[in-house]
């Protein structure tokens, strides 16, 4: 694959959605790595467990006789920026491979694709060279799985955002309970110590018959 920084311009526009967890950018995983066995390569999926922190954000290891590439795919529909590709490729030399791809189905920012363009160890795949690689059907059927996808991720951040002032206020509530409880006791035991004085027919304080 090439750069995907010849003759491509940037779509601006507000955020769409976040960076969906692997989980949710799964299908695209899936896409990307049927596309390069196809191309020859043996493609492994990388441990999500945490233990190897330098594939944290690397998604496939891809092998053909000597080459060894690692490839990150990204679901962002707003640019993807700069700063997380060269965090991404400054692992290159302690992972041992000598290219970084970065796949998306948005594009990347003008910095990201000027360091593409002085990089021989980095190519950036947009959405549109993607649609190209993977042909009409299959891009259409991993739209419509993208976005099943963002719209599972979506809700119950949605339903926890929704909860969120109810949990605020559970505290407070908690400990309003409690005082008003404690005032109550404290009254009682008040009234237990210090009986109210008799009051005569008349009506005076104190008198006994």
């Amino acid at each position: 694959m090439g750069n995907t920084n010849n003759g491509h311009k940037i779509r601006n526009g507000k955020p769409d959605s976040p960076q969906l967890t692997r989980a949710g950018r799964r299908p695209l995983e899936l896409a990307v790595a049927d596309y390069y066995r196809r191309q020859g390569y043996s493609v492994v999926q990388s441990p999500d467990d945490g233990r190897e922190r330098d594939l944290d954000g690397i998604d496939l290891l891809l092998r053909q006789d000597e080459k060894f590439f690692v490839v990150a795919c990204r679901d962002r529909l707003q640019p993807l920026f700069h700063h997380e590709i060269q965090a991404l490729q400054r692992r290159l030399p302690r992972l041992g491979a000598g290219m970084l791809i970065i796949v998306t189905p948005g594009t990347f920012d003008a910095h990201a694709r000027e360091i593409a363009d002085r990089s021989s160890h980095l190519q950036l795949v947009d959405g549109r060279l993607l649609h190209v690689l993977l042909g009409d059907a299959r891009m259409e059927a991993l739209e419509r799985e993208l976005g099943a996808a963002r719209a599972a991720y979506q809700l119950p951040m949605a339903a926890g955002a929704d909860d969120l002032p109810k949990r605020r206020l559970a505290p407070g509530l908690a400990v309003a309970s409690f005082l008003l409880l404690a005032l109550v006791l404290l009254l009682g035991w008040l009234a237990l110590r210090h009986p109210a004085p008799a009051v005569d027919e008349g009506g005076s304080p104190g008198a006994t018959r």
